[in-house]
Formats: structure tokens, C-alpha cells, sequence
């Protein structure tokens, strides 16, 4: 009894193998998506540096890559980072950072060491000990420190920005098209890549304040 029923069990075994196999094929069918995709921009996206060094890109995007902006807080503060789509080397950028910033550090030192020998030539000319013209060759060598100071706390805000543009993140959420620079000397933002926009930007998250 039981040998005679063992090959009706077996076609039965394999019909609904066969039908869980279709139903498979018909659901991962079901989410390729066969249509045509619509665009809300395309842009070609530039990249490097306009100074006298040109910069080397390390890194682009790869062709077909989704691409997705930062998302930033309601204070404006980046709360998720972005698809970076280039870097750049940063060695020669972060060296000139640093060098001012050292600079303007040892100038702050002289301003202040101004201020107090300002001072000390101050009380020493009313008590005639010095001559004004020294007190104000003192006033003048304060003022020159002073503009160096400024000129130096400038090349730091400068550099920063440089520094801080030796990477891009994507401006929207998209996808790559077309890849013109993969890597090497960047010489007046040549074109690396087109992105085509698919959604509208929503890069701002609002978070309820919870009470503990």
C-alpha cells in the first residue's frame, strides 16, 4: 500500500514546488520597476579649486550610484551626512591651514605684549621718562601687529573654507548618469559626473523634545 502511493505523493510534492517557484518569479517581477524614469533637473556637477594649486581628486562617484543630500537639523546642524560625490587631496589645503593658524595664534601673543608696553610707555611719558615720539612709535607698532593679527585671523577663515571644500556632498537626491573624472589633477573645476534629480528636497528632520 505504501510503495503504491509513493509516486502520487512525489507529483504532488513536485506541482507545488512548481507552483511556489512561479509565484516567486511573478513577485520578484512584480518590484523591477519597467518604466521610464521622470527627472525633476540634471545638472553636471564641477569640481576642484579655482587657486593657483590645482587640486587632485581621490575620489568620484560611480556610474549608476544613487545619491542622497545631507539631512540637517531644525537648528540647521547636520544631523546625517550626505553621498559624497569627489574629494580632494587635502595635504597641501590643511597645511596652509595650519601654518596660519599658527601665525595668527603668535600674533595674538604680540598684540597683547603691544597693549601692555603701549601701556608702560603711557605712564612712563607723563612722568616724562620717555618721549611722546617714543609713545607714539609705540602706538604705531601696536596698530601694525594689530592689522597683521586681523590679516592672519582672515588667511584662517580662508583656508578653513578651502579646506572644508576638498569634499562635495550630493545637492539632492539622484542618481548618476554619466561619468567624465574618475581621478588625478583637478585644473578649473573640470565636470566630473551628471546627476539627474529624481526627488524634490525634503533636508530638514523636526524632532518632538521628550521629557525624562
Amino acid at each position: 500500500m505504501i510503495m503504491r502511493f509513493f509516486p502520487f505523493k512525489i507529483i504532488i510534492l513536485n506541482i507545488l514546488s512548481l507552483l511556489i517557484v512561479s509565484i516567486c518569479h511573478e513577485l520578484e517581477a512584480a518590484r523591477v520597476y519597467k518604466g521610464k524614469i521622470v527627472s525633476i533637473n540634471t545638472e553636471t556637477f564641477m569640481f576642484g579649486t579655482d587657486a593657483p594649486l590645482s587640486g587632485y581628486i581621490q575620489y568620484a562617484p560611480r556610474l549608476g550610484q544613487i545619491i542622497k543630500p545631507s539631512i540637517a537639523g531644525s537648528g540647521g546642524k547636520t544631523i546625517e551626512m550626505g553621498t559624497i560625490l569627489s574629494i580632494m587631496d587635502i595635504t597641501p589645503w590643511a597645511a596652509a591651514y595650519y601654518a596660519s593658524e599658527s601665525d595668527s595664534s603668535i600674533d595674538k601673543d604680540l598684540v597683547l605684549l603691544a597693549y601692555r608696553n603701549q601701556n608702560r610707555y603711557k605712564f612712563l611719558a607723563q612722568r616724562n621718562a620717555v618721549s611722546y615720539k617714543a609713545l607714539t612709535d609705540m602706538d604705531i607698532s601696536l596698530y601694525n601687529i594689530i592689522g597683521q593679527y586681523m590679516n592672519n585671523v582672515e588667511s584662517v577663515m580662508m583656508n578653513k573654507e578651502v579646506l572644508d571644500s576638498c569634499y562635495a556632498v550630493a545637492p539632492f537626491e539622484g542618481i548618476i548618469t554619466k561619468l567624465y573624472f574618475a581621478q588625478g589633477q583637478a585644473t578649473n573645476r573640470p565636470p566630473i559626473a551628471d546627476l539627474i534629480q529624481l526627488r524634490e528636497n525634503y533636508g530638514c528632520k523636526k524632532f518632538r523634545k521628550t521629557g525624562t
